[in-house]
């Protein structure tokens, strides 16, 4: 997947009125982010398309969450208002967030602090504006390696550490034609599927989603009054502001915590990565014994062998099932030294650590994209059963 070809984000703006449309212009030049680079407009993100941010945007993200019933949405923070979104910088050149749980922070505060963590590669699982059991462990790993209180909160130490600001917390995006396609029917069965080129995305609305990490529910709520399965070409959405990821650190080993259902990526003894994923559904499946990368496929065709889908009835030969976003394996494909066994992405990534594989581990395809550019066949694997 080619993010250059495939962005082009407009400017942010935002008006504050709860369920309007979201019109108003608002651009913002020089505000610093976490690592001091400065946020200024036409400012190029990882894919090489033009950020713009606005203060003005915590307001608008505020307004949506209080129209909402959800409880970690339900009571918009001050420290999220377009006012104090402008002003009451930390000294890592961030807006203040009080420290509270999920249910007490607004959708703006919620947002920015998995985005932050998707930055930091301490993946929050998908991002959906509700932070739960996999943002909280993705927090603590952070605050431990980063030497803080391990509370799996976000504090106002912690929010600094990041970078998490509801002013930079989402963004709009412009759906352009070549977006439109890369969209296409995905039929259901797998003889119908190998007869195809590519595996597409079925819509637009999970297009952009996957782009921006996100929940087809929070795309829903940062554009009430949109209809996301009636999307075109032209047509502009607020999106989460992930990136710029910047180079993707280096690792030298990975750890499969089976129990957690969480990859870790190591530099010597320094954890650098953490990734969520799904595991065997069966545990006789799960490995135990140390492996190694053997290889490294983008955009991988995938072989069907009915042996290993018993579930899958009256296909008696082999099938090559094309690349592609919805392929069985997703967008990368990381082979592993024992055989039959990878970390690779999916075609739903929604489902990651709700539902268990025949075997390998499956992570969303951003997760895999990603742990794929951090290491390189011969790093070794090990397996462990914490459940931290």
């Amino acid at each position: 997947m080619n993010p250059k070809s495939l962005m082009r984000i407009g400017a942010v703006c935002m008006t504050a009125a709860l369920g309007a449309m979201l019109t108003s212009a608002a651009n913002v030049a020089g505000a610093a982010d976490a690592s001091g680079a400065a946020k200024v407009t036409g400012a190029a993100n990882a894919a090489g398309a033009a950020n713009v941010t606005s203060p003005a945007l915590a307001a608008g993200l505020n307004a949506v969450a209080a129209g909402t019933t959800s409880r970690a949405m339900a009571t918009p923070a001050p420290a999220a208002t377009a006012a104090n979104a402008a002003g009451a910088r930390g000294t890592a050149g961030t807006t203040t967030i009080a420290a509270g749980a999920p249910s007490e922070l607004s959708l703006a505060q919620c947002l920015a602090w998995q985005v932050a963590l998707d930055r930091a590669c301490f993946s929050p699982g998908i991002l959906d504006g509700r932070p739960g059991a996999k943002t909280e462990l993705a927090t603590r790993e952070f605050q431990r390696i980063r030497r803080l209180p391990v509370t799996g909160k976000l504090d106002a130490a912690t929010a600094r550490a990041l970078g998490a600001d509801p002013a930079y917390a989402a963004t709009w995006y412009t759906i352009t034609p070549d977006d439109a396609g890369q969209v296409g029917h995905v039929p259901a069965g797998w003889v119908e599927k190998s007869k195809l080129s590519r595996l597409p995305y079925p819509s637009l609305d999970q297009l952009v989603a996957e782009r921006y990490h996100c929940s087809r529910a929070l795309l829903a709520t940062l554009n009430p009054g949109r209809d996301l399965g009636r999307l075109a070409a032209g047509d502009r959405l607020i999106v989460p502001l992930i990136g710029p990821w910047g180079e993707a650190p280096p690792a030298d080993r990975l750890d499969v915590d089976t129990a957690a259902k969480v990859i870790r990526a190591f530099a010597g003894d320094r954890l650098v990565g953490l990734f969520h994923c799904s595991v065997a559904a069966k545990h006789a499946k799960v490995p135990t014994r140390p492996a190694s990368v053997t290889g490294i496929t983008e955009n991988p065709a995938y072989r069907f062998d009915p042996s290993m889908w018993p579930e899958v009835k009256g296909i008696n030969h082999a099938l090559i099932i094309p690349p592609g976003p919805r392929n069985p394996v997703g967008l990368c494909w990381i082979a592993l030294s024992l055989p039959g066994y990878g970390m690779h992405g999916t075609p739903a990534p929604e489902m990651i650590g709700k539902t268990g594989s025949h075997g390998c581990f499956r992570m969303t395809n951003w997760d895999a994209l990603r742990l794929a550019r951090m290491i390189k066949p011969g790093t070794p694997v090990t397996f462990s059963h914490d459940g931290r």
